[in-house]
């Protein structure tokens, strides 16, 4: 039996599901990591949209410390920017929320 400390995550976007489904799997093949992927959708004023919420656990088998859980949640989050084609993100952990867009960079 492995076990960890206890680390979550979630990030929030628009956009294709398939897409986005795909973006995850080839970026936990390519680094080590456990995700959830669940359809959601977003509705605020005057509009709506479809998307996912990506769910991050620090998983016993690809342990990581608190910076190092931050930064492969970081690391995800930007693949998923950059590769699903959306403007914006949200990225939710336990102590704090980041808002993450191209418009910024």
């Amino acid at each position: 039996m492995k076990k960890s400390d206890t680390r979550t995550a979630t990030i929030y976007l628009a956009g294709d599901l398939c897409a986005i489904r795909e973006c995850c799997r080839a970026h936990c093949d390519t680094v080590g990591l456990c995700v959830s992927v669940c359809a959601s959708d977003y509705i605020y004023t005057n509009g709506g949209e479809s998307g996912a919420a990506v769910g991050l656990v620090n998983y016993p088998r690809f342990p990581k410390s608190a910076d190092e859980f931050s930064e492969a949640t970081r690391q995800l989050a930007e693949a998923l920017l950059n590769e699903c084609a959306e403007r914006s993100l949200l990225i939710v952990e336990r102590d704090f929320s980041t808002w993450l867009t191209k418009e910024s960079r």
